[in-house]
């Protein structure tokens, strides 16, 4: 790598660091990182959470349009459903992240679930990718409004991988974490038992639980409607 003239090892080692952030997002399938998307960064607020089709999610969610998600295969469910699985293009983390939706006959979605392996969660230096995504899976497909439940924990989130990870350069200040921990995230931390929220119009619930898949330990983030 080319560094300017006369550069300090700081600022040596900020370009190294902007390198790596780069080389693992596009790795990933990403068109940009996720401080370009304006929800995510909190300049917009996070979109509105009805389950809705599948065409709406394609259209609305970061996991197509920022992740770039793609179907694995479909199977049949009871009373006519279908589950579609559906996985990052990119081959860094392809094995690590599955999205399993649910839908009926008409095309309504009814349960989206999320699982994540923990060893992605729980690396240092991947762990921040791996929040920013149920970040984002929670921000575009469950809340109901920028200061619920779901998007509170969807920002703490955000704010703690930032400050466990590696070295990021944003343009924004790092968000605030509150202190200590909600229960939930203890659970997206795999230290506390399964959780379940409700957005603010008690419409959605999200639930969250450890568990494993395939024979390795895995977090699930599971949405679907109140009953």
């Amino acid at each position: 790598m080319n560094y300017p003239a006369k550069s300090s090892p700081i600022l040596r080692k900020c370009i190294r660091n902007a390198a790596l952030v780069g080389a693992v997002i596009h790795l990933l399938g990403r068109g940009g990182p996720s401080y370009g998307n304006p929800v995510a960064t909190g300049m917009l607020p996070i979109q509105l959470g009805a389950l809705g089709s599948m065409t709406g999610l394609r259209s609305k969610s970061d996991l197509f349009s920022f992740f770039h998600f793609a179907s694995t295969g479909k199977t049949v469910a009871d009373h006519g459903r279908t589950v579609e699985s559906f996985k990052p293009t990119g081959e860094a983390f392809r094995d690590l992240v599955t999205l399993y939706v649910t839908t009926d006959g008409a095309g309504t979605v009814q349960k989206l679930r999320l699982v994540v392996a923990r060893s992605f969660i729980d690396d240092p230096s991947k762990g921040i990718f791996a929040g920013d995504l149920v970040k984002s899976f929670l921000g575009n497909a469950a809340a109901g409004s920028d200061d619920d439940n779901i998007a509170k924990l969807a920002r703490e989130i955000a704010a703690r991988s930032m400050m466990s990870g590696g070295t990021v350069i944003i343009a924004r200040p790092v968000p605030k974490a509150p202190k200590p921990p909600s229960a939930a995230y203890m659970t997206y931390a795999g230290k506390g038992a399964t959780q379940t929220l409700l957005n603010r119009g008690g419409s959605i619930q999200v639930e969250l639980a450890n568990g494993t898949e395939a024979g390795r330990p895995v977090l699930e983030v599971t949405e679907s409607p109140v009953e």
